[in-house]
Parts: C-alpha cells; sequence; structure tokens
C-alpha cells in the first residue's frame, strides 16, 4: 500500500479517538464519537481512516441515535 498523497510506502497504523462535530451554531454538541484505525504516512502527514457504518449515518442525516450521542 501506498500514501494516497505523496506515493511514499513508509506508512503505519495507529489507534485514536476522533470527536466529529456537526455544523451549526453549537458545533460543540451534538458530537459524534468514532475510535479507528488510521493510517498515516510518516513520510508526508497525511492520516486516513474510515468512519464505521453507524456513525457514518449520523453524519449522513445530521440527526442523532440512541447511544451513539454524547450528552
Amino acid at each position: 500500500m501506498a500514501c494516497a498523497w505523496c506515493d511514499s510506502k513508509n506508512l503505519r497504523k495507529f489507534t485514536g479517538e476522533v470527536a466529529i462535530l456537526l455544523p451549526g451554531p453549537n458545533a460543540i454538541e451534538p458530537t459524534v464519537f468514532v475510535w479507528p484505525e488510521f493510517v498515516v504516512c510518516l513520510s508526508c502527514g497525511l492520516a486516513q481512516f474510515s468512519v464505521p457504518k453507524a456513525e457514518l449515518q449520523i453524519l449522513a442525516k445530521g440527526t442523532p441515535t440512541s447511544g451513539l450521542w454524547q450528552d
């Protein structure tokens, strides 16, 4: 696998936490949290991850689903 940006093969996997804020006047709430596995290019810094299906549906609809939103 090569970096999509610089074509380097110097990639490494990491795990992390991402808080995705929906646009709007109260951008801090609601927040969708995901804990993806990242692939980071150690040459140029490009980081890529996939959003799990349940959280992706929330982002697409922009409406809360029980158990996935933080109060």
